[in-house]
């Protein structure tokens, strides 16, 4: 019997951690009317990067299931790195205010990289009322030009 026990904490253990390291985060907001709130997931993609120089590149990211939210509320952007998986912790980043009349598409224009050398770039989304929690796109990765003469 006691083996059992031991089998059994040791299987709720397990789904526990598996449960909360997959935690997705979430944005709640009242829309639409009425006093319940909906929780939504957004959906944040990073699109192919374009104009690439030896210096700059333009960023493109989306975001679906923005319904509800505006300037006021959330904030999008891009990280990068040189190594894989960017984050705004860790990383160089710019963030701004989203704009949801843009169908959910927005870009940035950045001027800080290196000729010849490679980058990872991902779109970012929070909640202004909750920066703790940022929600990521997919890795994208691009080659500056070198630059040469």
């Amino acid at each position: 019997m006691k083996k059992l026990a031991k089998i059994l904490a040791l299987a709720a253990a397990v789904i526990i951690v598996a449960t909360g390291c997959k935690k997705l985060p979430t944005f709640t907001y009242t829309g639409g009317g009425g006093d319940t709130p909906s929780v939504v997931t957004p959906d944040v993609h990073t699109n192919k990067v374009t104009d690439i120089t030896d210096k700059s590149a333009l960023l493109h990211g989306s975001i679906s299931n923005f319904s509800g939210f505006n300037e006021e509320t959330l904030t999008v952007g891009f990280c990068w790195n040189a190594t894989g998986e960017p984050t705004i912790l860790q990383d160089n980043y710019f963030i701004f205010d989203f704009n949801p009349t843009n169908e959910g598409l927005f870009e940035y224009l950045s001027a800080d990289f290196i000729a010849g050398k490679t980058y990872y770039v991902r779109a970012l989304a929070y909640l202004n009322s909750n920066p703790d929690e940022v929600y990521y796109g997919e890795d994208m990765w691009f080659t500056t030009s070198s630059g040469g003469l």
